[in-house]
């Protein structure tokens, strides 16, 4: 029995962990820290995994830091290696360490919302509201003026959504952090990666991304897919006068641009 298992030609479970295996040694130790928003992605990635999906081309972002955190990868290969195949068409359970903030993963994005503009152009929106960017933010980062050096290097996951426009797939994340050398701004930085269903499929660019949050409001051109910076987010515009509390829904889209 055990040789005959042997013998089998290796399961798309198998090919996963062999590649992440091979890989990891590659990767550039400097890929950001994993937040509580990727421990919940392990679930989606997982079952995309099961299904024979390559993860490191439909999830980029998210797969350098699977390589990069050993956390991480290890949650992810224990989700993985509990999936048994008699199981497979059943929804995934949350790894262990995402089981511990119930609070957090209850928040959810809004539903984009597509609108057709115009024959060709399309503009598709998220909203992120006070609630869901309470669970982002710590106490203690609500109140920054108290000592920076305590919030260097924190990363925040503002937002990350997917949308499906025909045959591409528009996948994004949008990052904030407190910039070094800088007071009382924050900084967004944005990650698109679009997936062709259908190989040599359309890429509807260029593409504007805007994002609106209290009295702030910014547009992004981009040509291509990549990570781009908006300018910095002055505090005023999404704080409380002191600094405790946020005063506003997040708003963020895409559109096409002729």
């Amino acid at each position: 029995m055990s040789k005959n298992r042997n013998n089998r030609p290796p399961t798309k479970k198998q090919l996963a962990e062999r590649k992440l295996a091979e890989e990891v040694h590659q990767v550039d130790a400097m890929t950001l820290p994993a937040s509580l928003e990727d421990y919940e992605m392990i679930s989606l990635i997982v079952e995309e995994t099961i299904k024979g999906v390559d993860i490191s081309k439909r999830y980029p972002t998210f797969y350098q830091k699977l390589l990069s955190d050993s956390s991480l990868r290890q949650a992810f290969l224990e989700t993985l290696e509990s999936i048994e195949p008699e199981n497979k068409d059943q929804p995934v359970p949350l790894p262990r360490i995402a089981q511990a903030y119930p609070a957090f993963f209850s928040q959810r994005p809004s539903d984009p919302k597509l609108e057709k503009i115009g024959k060709d152009n399309w503009r598709v929106s998220w909203q992120q509201s006070i609630e869901q960017l309470k669970t982002i933010f710590s106490p203690p980062a609500l109140a920054p003026r108290s000592d920076l050096s305590l919030f260097e290097d924190q990363w925040f996951m503002l937002l990350r959504g997917e949308t499906k426009i025909g045959t591409s797939i528009y996948t994004f994340d949008l990052e904030g952090t407190f910039p070094e050398g800088e007071t009382e701004v924050l900084s967004t930085f944005l990650d698109l990666a679009v997936t062709l269903e259908v190989a040599g499929g359309p890429r509807h660019f260029p593409i504007q991304a805007t994002l609106q949050w209290g009295s702030y409001q910014a547009s992004l051109l981009l040509s291509q897919e990549g990570r781009i910076r908006f300018p910095n987010i002055p505090f005023t515009s999404v704080f409380d006068a002191e600094l405790k509390h946020i005063k506003s829904d997040l708003s963020f889209s895409l559109e096409t641009v002729e």
